[in-house]
């Protein structure tokens, strides 16, 4: 958890683009077999405004977006819309696992393009020859203006 001015420099910096963002998911490539997946950095300051602007609990919102980082972790790319349709059907499976009721559709509001199709399945990132060192490298944030108007 980090505020918009840290998620904003980190966005620059790996992205290449000059504003923040509510999440941003790093491969940790090293050599050798790892535990670890990655890193997921939520801002903290757009969650709570995205939450508020919605609605929902923070704590809601917060679940969401680690969710989301980690989809994009896996494989999952929410660049296409039928691909990103996929990707937020399965955060909303993932979150609605062991609750009582689901989370509120409201939730996903601006995620999903009314009338995109759900024929397709998401595609994984491909296997890549490991780098000598361990790096941080970028998947892909989800940048506000086009994940939520």
């Amino acid at each position: 958890m980090v505020d918009d001015r840290h998620i904003r420099r980190l966005n620059r910096r790996y992205l290449g683009a000059e504003r923040p963002t509510d999440v941003l998911a790093f491969n940790l490539d090293g050599p050798g077999p790892s535990r670890l997946l990655g890193e997921v950095i939520i801002s903290a300051d757009t969650a709570a405004r995205q939450a508020a602007r919605l609605g929902v609990a923070v704590a809601l919102e917060m679940d969401l977006l680690l969710v989301h980082g980690l989809l994009h972790l896996v494989g999952y790319d929410d660049r296409d819309p039928v691909e990103a349709r996929l990707m937020h059907e399965r955060e909303r499976e993932i979150l609605s696992g062991g609750r009582r009721r689901a989370p509120p559709s409201r939730l996903w509001t601006g995620l999903i393009e009314p009338g995109a199709g759900t024929g397709a399945v998401a595609t994984r990132a491909p296997r890549r020859n490991l780098p000598e060192r361990p790096s941080r490298r970028p998947i892909r944030g989800a940048v506000n203006p086009s994940h939520r108007p």
